[in-house]
């Protein structure tokens, strides 16, 4: 009697290959599932382990459908199914979905944003490469994280600084910026030298000025390209701009072409005179 139950039940039933290709959904895919606890056969052969759907379960592997497109962890998708797994609350998916889609849309919005910026700054780039002289370009605001450093560029002690640098860039949870390199303060004649790496602060909290962190306005610097580093001499470089003045910033960074050789980089030399 059990056994005609069974038979019977089955009957009104779907396996899950019939199942797989009614909805295009793989075999895999369903006992994936079954597995996290999403969609779970209404009926299990205790002999055979056959797995067996009923068709109002086709609607569960929509939603499934629907969270995918929209890359809403599957992992959430228990929130959004009653425990007897019969009602579907829709209205909590979309508003999920919704805020979801907001947020990839500002991500994605703020790395078109950051696409521009590296578009225009190859552009400018690529321009002070067809010139000799120093040229005025007109910079963002710039976030600088430094630490005081005399040596040269390409060492094992500079390459440890700047990794070091970057890490505090991280624990701090700010983005890294565009540019790293060495920085000369020149004041009245005096100069101090640093490694500097540029970030990009959270913009609900951004960081004051401090001795270590270096903020500067939009403005006007005095670019030079040059094949090797020379920040050793910037202030003499420099120094027709420097006369009469009280304080400049100096950085010398990598120039960031479009054909960018990282294992020989062109160098630029960028005067803020304060």
């Amino acid at each position: 009697m059990a056994e005609s139950r069974n038979k019977m039940q089955k009957q009104k039933l779907l396996t899950i290959g019939l199942l797989s290709r009614i909805t295009d959904v793989s075999i895999k895919s369903l006992r994936y599932y079954e597995q996290i606890g999403i969609l779970p056969p209404v009926y299990t052969d205790e002999k055979t382990g056959y797995r067996y759907y009923s068709f109002s379960q086709i609607y569960i592997i929509d939603a499934i459908r629907f969270c995918l497109e929209l890359d809403i962890p599957l992992k959430t998708f228990k929130d959004f199914l009653s425990e007897d797994k019969t009602h579907i609350y829709y209205n909590k998916l979309t508003e999920y979905g919704f805020a979801a889609a907001e947020q990839k849309l500002k991500k994605l919005n703020d790395q078109i944003a950051m696409l521009k910026i590296v578009q225009q700054e190859i552009r400018r780039s690529e321009n002070c490469l067809r010139r000799d002289s120093p040229e005025r370009y007109f910079l963002a605001e710039k976030y600088c994280l430094t630490v005081p450093y005399d040596g040269d560029r390409n060492t094992a002690a500079y390459n440890k600084c700047l990794a070091n640098t970057l890490m505090r860039i991280s624990q701090n949870g700010w983005r890294d910026g565009y540019e790293t390199g060495l920085l000369t303060v020149w004041r009245n004649g005096q100069t101090k030298r640093f490694i500097f790496a540029e970030f990009l602060p959270r913009t609900e909290n951004p960081p004051a000025e401090t001795e270590d962190v270096l903020i500067l306005p939009p403005a006007d610097y005095i670019c030079l390209t040059a094949r090797k580093s020379v920040i050793g001499n910037a202030a003499e470089i420099f120094s027709n701009h420097l006369n009469g003045r009280d304080k400049a910033y100096i950085f010398e960074t990598e120039l960031f072409t479009g054909d960018f050789n990282f294992s020989a980089p062109l160098y630029e030399l960028r005067c803020l005179i304060c």
